[in-house]
């Protein structure tokens, strides 16, 4: 999960408390592998097939790759999240919305 952590100081005299000063996002258990394995319905090649996935939640999480003859890849880092991937072959893209990915 992504997680974060408050500090705020409780003065014992007056017994005033200041406000929370929140951390950064802290990362715990947020990146997965995730292999894709493209084939054409037609039997033909998928080497030189482009697939992109975007975060919808925050685009610098983005992952891309153009498929060799095996037409599978794996990323190894890939953060758990919610995608829009596309899917280029033969110069034609498709889209597709939502790509959701979790620990289990």
């Amino acid at each position: 999960g992504v997680y974060r952590y408050g500090v705020s100081v409780v003065y014992a005299e007056s017994k005033f408390e200041t406000p929370i000063v929140w951390s950064n996002n802290i990362d715990k258990d947020m990146a997965i592998s995730v292999t894709v394995n493209v084939e054409a319905s037609n039997g033909a090649s998928v080497a030189g097939t482009h697939v992109s996935f975007v975060s919808v939640n925050d685009v610098t999480y983005s992952y891309e790759t153009t498929l060799d003859e095996s037409g599978t890849y794996t990323w190894d880092d890939f953060r758990i999240g919610t995608y829009q991937y596309t899917i280029t072959y033969n110069k034609k893209k498709y889209h597709f919305i939502l790509f959701h990915t979790n620990l289990h």
